[in-house]
């Protein structure tokens, strides 16, 4: 009974944070994973949002852009160890383009980018509820989702195919997970997109340990990794290592395309989103805010670092691609977009009550919001590329096509566009490609 009483008094004595050195260490996310926690509601948004895109899109007629076409050709010919016929098609050379096209050759051939592009949207939306929720809570991951639904136009990125609308999605994955997953993801999307060249290397800087020297020597080799992919494709599949840069070239020829002012440049961009100019800086200034303001402690300026210079190296790229003479299409924005719902979502959460904050019913709305938008998605009449290039890009990809199809001759038609529901015309005619006879070889 001593000894006992003896034992109480001692525990009684001891610090109230002395049982802690005694008990297991509480165990944190690997980096480079996601919280198990905030794994389920992304997922649903995901899940949901792949499904609802799916099932929009098989109920479109077949309307894939000729970009999308020319990848198709482009992996089908190297499945069948041909070259692919770069000098055919009215686009650059794109390795990831190339092996998505070769990924989706067994699915039927008029759907295939289609299919890839519907799991991409539902993957960006799921990936963003993710990267918000992780900094913020899931309320603001709802908000961050909220944002990009309707700037996303996924009315015009959907039924064409557009292979943005991956590269959107691979950046929105970088946000939400970290480490290696974080530069792997943008160095994929650099295999497509040459602006995501500098924000691997923002991702290898911020990822690595150590000294200046160090991280300095990680954020060049996250650099340069796809060039030197690309570079490989371009010998491996003409014997020419920089047959990008001359088919751009080549193509900037063919299309006349014109030096613009700075000023135009700018201006495209704004009425490039949708609400316009007005919508535009509104946007951006609330999401610089709210990244400015997250980033204010040591850690948050460090997890915010990517989503800041994503929009400062992608925008800047873009305004020199316009002032090259390349319009800007609402499409290329697309990476943009995604840190800047982030940062919206962000400064929307230092207004949220907590109880909103951290709501597990954020996640089901969200995903509810995305399937809704699904569900009521039109094919927009708006013409998705320059007037003047709607008929010249597709003709130039008509080779390729035909290549590959059985059924000889491929035609193209300028034609007015038929509603899914009611089958009438348009009045705005679209390029497209008539694919009823088209039944790639295996």
């Amino acid at each position: 009974m001593i000894d006992h009483l003896r034992e109480l008094t001692a525990e009684r004595l001891q610090p109230p944070d002395a049982h802690r050195h005694f008990g297991p260490k509480r165990l944190r996310p690997k980096s480079g994973s996601p919280d198990s926690a905030r794994i389920p509601a992304a997922a649903l948004v995901a899940a949901v949002g792949t499904a609802g895109f799916l099932l929009r899109l098989l109920a479109w007629p077949p309307a894939q852009s000729p970009d999308a076409w020319a990848y198709l050709s482009w992996g089908g010919a190297l499945l069948h160890a041909d070259q692919p016929p770069i000098d055919a098609t009215g686009t650059a050379p794109k390795p990831l383009g190339t092996l998505l096209g070769a990924l989706v050759w067994p699915l039927p051939p008029e759907r295939a980018f289609g299919i890839l592009i519907a799991i991409s949207l539902g993957v960006l939306f799921g990936a963003l509820f993710a990267a918000t929720e992780r900094r913020a809570g899931a309320g603001a991951g709802l908000v961050a989702v909220a944002v990009l639904l309707p700037l996303s136009r996924a009315a015009d990125v959907l039924p064409f195919a557009y292979i943005d609308v991956l590269i959107a999605a691979l950046v929105a994955f970088a946000f939400a997970v970290r480490g290696t997953w974080r530069i792997a993801a943008l160095v994929v999307a650099g295999l497509a997109r040459p602006e995501a060249w500098l924000v691997a290397g923002v991702a290898g800087f911020a990822e690595s340990r150590g000294r200046l020297p160090r991280r300095l020597a990680a954020a060049a080799a996250a650099s340069i990794a796809a060039p030197l992919v690309w570079i490989a494709f371009d010998l491996a599949v003409s014997g020419d290592p920089l047959l990008s840069i001359h088919r751009v070239r080549e193509l900037h020829e063919i299309r006349g395309l014109e030096p613009a002012s700075w000023w135009s440049a700018g201006a495209d961009a704004l009425h490039s989103l949708p609400g316009g100019p007005a919508v535009a800086l509104a946007l951006l200034a609330a999401a610089l805010v709210g990244l400015a303001l997250h980033g204010r402690g040591r850690w948050q300026a460090r997890d915010v670092l990517l989503p800041r210079a994503t929009v400062v190296i992608w925008a800047a790229a873009l305004a020199l691609e316009t002032r090259r003479g390349l319009g800007i299409n609402h499409r290329y924005l697309l990476p943009v977009l995604v840190p800047l719902a982030l940062g919206v979502g962000l400064l929307a959460a230092r207004f949220l009550p907590a109880r909103l904050a951290h709501s597990k019913a954020s996640g089901a709305v969200a995903a509810g919001a995305v399937a809704a938008c699904a569900a009521t998605l039109g094919l927009s009449p708006a013409p998705t590329r320059p007037t003047g290039l709607s008929r010249a890009v597709p003709e130039t990809t008509l080779p390729a096509v035909e290549r590959i199809s059985p059924c000889g001759s491929v035609v193209f038609a300028v034609a007015g566009r038929l509603s899914p529901v009611s089958g009438v015309s348009s009045r705005r005619p679209r390029a497209r490609l008539v694919t009823s006879c088209l039944s790639i070889r295996r």
